[in-house]
């Protein structure tokens, strides 16, 4: 689910704001449904805001990935006898901040 509102300034540039929200709900990771090898759910939040100068030259955006810091599993793998029957998982990534900045040359 996201949302996106773009509004135009005085001077020829614009600003967009950009929500991101996902979900992803309790994961069975094997055929046979077991409660060993599910992982919860979780969902996620991410924030993005983007100023474009008049010409398109120009653009800066900040954004926040992952807004309240949940961490998820992403995947969940069993392994064998031969490595002790052990369960070792992939999490989401935690929250991040940034900027992004780029300026185009020429024409395109």
């Amino acid at each position: 689910l996201y949302g996106l509102y773009e509004h135009p300034l005085d001077d020829g540039s614009s600003i967009k704001f950009l929500a991101n929200y996902s979900w992803v709900d309790k994961v069975f990771h094997t055929p046979f449904a077991d409660e060993l090898d599910a992982t919860p759910g979780y969902d996620r939040l991410d924030l993005r805001a983007t100023w474009t100068s008049s010409d398109e030259a120009v653009t800066l955006s900040v954004f926040v990935n992952n807004v309240f810091d949940k961490i998820g599993i992403r995947q969940l793998e069993a392994h064998g006898e031969s490595q002790g029957f052990r369960r070792t998982g992939q999490v989401t990534e935690p929250r991040v901040m940034g900027a992004e900045f780029s300026y185009k040359l020429g024409a395109f």
